[in-house]
């Protein structure tokens, strides 16, 4: 019986015994087959277990197989020697259980426990030998001594820490559990030993010595003084048959090589052995013609290259060798003397000279190879041109850079969407501006940007607080919207909260924040629409600062408005005016003008004025003294100019970009955060093409095409993927 239950009068529980019960399925599956057995046979099938014997009964006890037993039947049946009920119990043969009576008996089997039913804590208080407490003892027969399904003993006799796999116990799913030493005799064999060369089963898994045949061939490895050259493969030994498989079937190559594979008997990997292999059988048949090219088997077409590739005997047949040439590219023309003459179409061509792959490349769209063969590009290439970047816009925490195309990116602070994505995340790698593909010059200001189209319409996006955006309202934009009334721009600026264009006609005009006269329309009131600049009807330039402006003329004359508090204006004064004013001394220096947060730069001719606020040595002249006229610093001839928060930078004739000015976050790219009245080289951009300053950093773009950006970074406004601030120009990611 597997398992006896012992129940008190007032509570019933079943369990399963191998006495089986009555209506249970596996007495009625015994019965069927015994009755099936009976009915079938001319003598009883001989036992093999007890469940053979089961009579399908429970009171009666459990029958057992014994052969040798005196008392065995013919089928060497043992009839039950005794009931599975104790005297003070009750035998229920419909439900298969034994019932306890409390009252007479609350420790049946007298084992010193209680049973469970009456109080107790006796898991079978029909067995004397299991009760709580009780040494488990090691046994095959998985008898539960101490009502712990968990445990099975603990013998181990050969001290290798593992328990033999003779002690076992049933668990309370009914499974077997046991221990996992199969030969508790032997230290050295337990489940994680090593296997060796010696016929026994050392890692318990089942299989004899699997590392002296892995691979079960019948032939030992060498290692194990065998003749098998590669045990993981049972078609290799020492005189298997060679066949025509790639591999040294019967171990002849010499050193490292005997086993594994023969490249003489496919040497171009084309899945054909050579016609004079010594192989026989195998999957490779021998019909290759040539076995040192992969296009010469029986298989492969025949195409124009002076080779017999299908192994016919004939080189270049007609007409598969024209049509071969023909299928190589857009056009082609027949095969000549094993070549073929391709003609590439406007956006194909031939740049590896492999005629096998015709005209490979695709010069519209390939960067290394943008327009024609080795032109590459720094980023893409569309239309057969490279769309490299050129030209950037830096602004208060926020740059953005132009490629040729037309399409525009912008990073770095975006809280009022002034990098146009659509969105008002702050990003620290580039991202497109939705809708934008044909701008043609890009400025950006405070918390805002602007693009002038190649039509001549301005767009804007961005904050709009005090109507910078120039559409009439004074709602922000997440994404580019058309400035009113201005479809003719000729060139635009934006200011911290203004901006700016002149038309195609010379005629100036700005919008946005005019506390200070900044629009240059003679008042101080703010415009959602543009303005006309007055007395300034033939601009040639314009920029805008953080609450001036500044404007030159077709004849180079440079006027500047709006807050004058620090000199910005340089009309020897320091009176703020909201009408264009000329710059003092007078010489007309307006080829390039940039104005910054309260200082400004002009070019002519390659030597430079600025004026201003100097209290940071912003207008390069050595000092710290400001001007409110324009003076020459102490500065190379340069080809471009940008000044920003305090600091300055431009652009020489030998392209080695230079800064002046604030450096407490490094924006004067020289390595070091100490401020510099005079210039100082940018470290690593020695072949600058633009520059643009922004608040505690900035930008630059290079001969290259690359665009760097160093200085301060909490806003991600360096674009190189982090906000860590550096002191020296970094690439930024690739758009």
């Amino acid at each position: 019986m597997r398992t006896r239950a012992v129940l008190s009068s007032t509570f019933l529980v079943f369990v399963l015994a191998c006495g089986g019960g009555g209506g249970g399925s596996d007495a009625a599956t015994d019965s069927s087959a015994d009755a099936a057995g009976d009915a079938g046979d001319s003598s009883p099938a001989t036992c093999t277990r007890a469940a053979d014997c089961d009579d399908g009964l429970f009171c009666n006890g459990v029958e057992t197989c014994d052969a040798t037993n005196t008392s065995a039947d013919e089928r060497g049946c043992v009839v039950a020697a005794s009931v599975p009920c104790l005297e003070s119990q009750t035998c229920n043969e419909a439900d298969d259980l034994c019932v306890s009576d409390c009252a007479v008996a609350m420790d049946a089997d007298g084992d010193g426990h209680d049973a469970i039913t009456c109080g107790g804590d006796d898991c079978d208080d029909a067995d004397p030998m299991r009760f709580p407490g009780n040494a488990e003892v090691c046994d095959a027969s998985a008898h539960d001594e101490d009502c712990d399904p968990s445990t099975f003993g603990s013998r181990d006799a050969d001290g290798d820490t593992y328990i033999d796999a003779a002690c076992c116990n049933v668990d309370a799913s009914g499974g077997m559990v046991c221990g996992d030493d199969c030969d508790d005799a032997e230290m050295s064999v337990h489940p994680t030993a090593a296997e060796a060369c010696n016929n026994i089963d050392d890692n318990c898994d089942g299989v004899l010595s699997e590392t002296e045949d892995a691979d079960r061939d019948g032939f030992a490895k060498l290692s194990c003084s065998g003749t098998d050259c590669n045990d993981g493969d049972d078609r290799v030994y020492l005189g298997a048959p060679e066949l025509c498989d790639r591999i040294d079937n019967d171990c002849s190559l010499p050193g490292p090589m005997a086993g594994r594979r023969d490249v003489a008997e496919d040497v171009d990997g084309d899945g054909f052995a050579p016609i004079d292999a010594t192989c026989t059988g195998g999957p490779l048949p021998k019909t290759d013609c040539d076995d040192s090219n992969s296009a010469a088997s029986p298989v492969e077409p025949e195409i124009c290259d002076g080779v017999d590739n299908n192994c016919d005997g004939t080189l270049d047949e007609e007409p598969e060798a024209s049509a071969y040439c023909d299928a190589m590219a857009p056009t082609s023309v027949a095969c000549v003397s094993g070549a073929c003459v391709l003609m590439c179409s406007a956006t194909r061509a031939d740049c590896d000279g492999n005629i096998a792959n015709g005209c490979e490349k695709n010069t519209a769209t390939d960067a290394n190879n943008c327009g024609s063969c080795g032109t590459t590009c720094t980023l893409d290439c569309v239309a057969s041109s490279c769309d490299e970047p050129v030209e950037i816009a830096v602004g208060f925490r926020h740059a953005c850079l132009r490629r040729a195309s037309g399409r525009v990116y912008c990073w770095g602070f975006n809280r009022s969407g002034q990098l146009g994505d659509g969105t008002t995340t702050s990003r620290n790698r580039p991202v497109l501006v939705s809708g934008l593909m044909d701008a043609v010059e890009i400025t950006a200001g405070g918390y805002h940007t602007c693009a002038r189209r190649a039509s001549g319409q301005v767009v804007c996006w961005g904050s709009n607080l005090s109507g910078q955006l120039g559409d009439g309202t004074m709602i922000d934009r997440l994404l580019p919207t058309s400035v009113s009334a201005l479809s003719d721009a000729a060139g635009i600026a934006a200011g911290f909260a203004h901006s700016c264009a002149y038309r195609a006609s010379g005629q100036a005009v700005c919008w946005g924040r005019n506390s200070n006269g900044q629009l240059g329309d003679g008042t101080t009131i703010d415009r959602s629409t543009p303005a006309v600049v007055l007395g300034l009807g033939d601009a040639a330039g314009i920029s805008a600062g953080q609450t001036h402006s500044c404007a030159h003329r077709a004849d180079k004359t440079l006027l500047c408005w709006g807050n004058n508090a620090s000199g910005q204006l340089g009309d020897a004064t320091n009176t703020s005016r909201s009408t264009p004013g000329v710059v003092r001394p007078g010489t007309r220096v307006g080829e390039v003008v940039s104005a910054g947060m309260s200082h400004t730069c002009a070019l002519s001719v390659g030597r430079v004025w600025c004026w201003g606020n100097n209290t940071r040595g912003e207008l390069g002249d050595g000092t710290t003294t400001s001007s409110n006229v324009g003076i020459q610093p102490l500065i190379p001839l340069l080809s471009r100019i940008s000044a920003g928060v305090n600091f300055t930078c431009g652009v020489p004739d030998s392209r080695q970009l230079l800064c002046w000015g604030r450096n407490d976050d490094g924006q004067l790219g020289d390595g070091s955060i100490v401020q510099s009245s005079s210039p100082v080289e940018v470290l690593g951009v020695p072949d600058a093409l633009e520059v643009g300053t922004g608040f505690g950093y900035a930008c630059a773009l290079r001969r290259t095409g690359q665009v760097v950006c160093w200085g301060q970074n909490g806003e991600g406004e360096l674009g190189d993927g982090t906000i860590d601030s550096h002191r020296l120009a970094a690439p930024i990611a690739r758009p």
